[in-house]
């Protein structure tokens, strides 16, 4: 591959983190139902050189019925929303895949590969929703990219994988090595 498909160069990381209620944007206001992850004030310091940045990756559901849990792939956001003007960094999972309920108080995991643009505020609501069907594009396209498809086949994005005593604490974050 020539290039990289990402904003900028970073090592894979991931997290673990129960998902939680968020604000109630994702489905409802904007079409994109996202898993809000917990965060605790650890994970929050090390997701911080990820703020405010739309990152996607491979990730899964654990514990969901019939093997439904994945891996999917997904784009998230990092950081605190610029838009809606948060103040507390969230991690946002919208995974592109229609699931058949909620699952609050689950456990994701992800897997993330990559930054494709910065968070903005938008002139509209309208623009933010087509910058956000952007990012699924954009996910998909480099998610079916060899290098990147093949990630949907790490462990800890497999939802039977049983994780090992520290990997199975939430939240967890582990950035990888470069040569991941």
């Amino acid at each position: 591959m020539s290039g990289s498909p990402f904003l900028r160069p970073l090592n894979a990381w991931y997290l673990r983190g129960k998902v939680v209620h968020g604000h109630g944007r994702g489905g409802t206001q904007l079409g994109f139902p996202t898993a809000n992850l917990e965060l605790d004030a650890a994970t929050i310091q090390s997701l911080k050189k990820y703020s405010n940045l739309v990152l996607v990756g491979w990730g899964c559901v654990e514990g969901l019925p019939d093997r439904k849990g994945g891996p999917f792939p997904f784009a998230m956001s990092v950081g605190k929303n610029p838009h809606f003007k948060d103040v507390e960094l969230t991690a946002e999972v919208y995974f592109i895949h229609k699931f058949e309920s909620d699952f609050y108080g689950a456990q994701v995991r992800i897997l993330c590969l990559g930054a494709t643009r910065e968070q903005a505020a938008f002139t509209t609501l309208e623009d933010l929703i087509k910058t956000i069907e952007g990012d699924v594009r954009d996910a998909e396209r480099i998610l079916a990219l060899e290098e990147y498809a093949a990630c949907a086949n790490d462990s800890f994005v497999q939802p039977l994988t049983v994780l090992t005593d520290e990997l199975n604490v939430s939240p967890y974050y582990r950035e990888l090595s470069a040569s991941h």
